[in-house]
């Protein structure tokens, strides 16, 4: 084998190896979103845990449910929404 043929191989190697290394994160990033997902749609409203959000389970529903912080955030409703709506009905 040449050496041009080693640089090659060596290059190609390489390249699958980092193909590799991101795949992994990506699909570890994945799931761990999804597992969150559904640890937090686990809780009701009234235990929602820290890490998890109230917020409705659609843009226009009328309902609430626990949520992770990234779905709320995705269709418009940041941490503090349920928290705001409670202190303006307690006022």
């Amino acid at each position: 084998m040449t050496e041009k043929h080693k640089n090659k191989s060596i290059t190609i190697l390489a390249t699958l190896v980092v193909l590799i290394i991101i795949i992994s994160i990506v699909l570890f990033v994945f799931q761990a979103s999804k597992v969150k997902k559904q640890e937090c749609d686990s809780y009701s409203v009234e235990e929602c845990s820290g890490s998890c959000v109230v917020c409705p389970p659609c843009a226009a529903c009328s309902s609430i449910s626990c949520r992770s912080e990234e779905f709320c955030k995705d269709i418009g409703f940041n941490r503090t929404w349920y928290e705001d709506i409670k202190e303006r009905l307690d006022k």
